[in-house]
């Protein structure tokens, strides 16, 4: 915060008791299933109000990833979300 203090708000908001959390969401409830660019879950995230962070298929977490890589989903894997 020292160097950004603009982020300062943003940072109050996600620590916030009533703040937003992490959490999973089934990728069907977002209507993804199949291979796709992870720029595509984070627009199928972001039509239903969450910030999408990566995503859970199997034993396999993916945090941060660009938004070109590709995304192998079934519909019971999760996808990782703020909201």
């Amino acid at each position: 915060l020292a160097e950004q203090p603009r982020r300062r708000d943003v940072l109050r908001r996600l620590y916030a008791a009533d703040g937003p959390s992490v959490r999973l969401v089934p990728a069907a409830e977002l209507d993804l299933a199949g291979t796709m660019a992870f720029g595509d879950v984070i627009a199928a995230a972001y039509a239903a109000g969450l910030l999408a962070l990566g995503w859970r298929a199997g034993d396999e977490v993916v945090l941060n990833a660009s938004v070109s890589r590709r995304a192998a989903l079934a519909a019971d894997d999760q996808i990782v979300v703020i909201g």
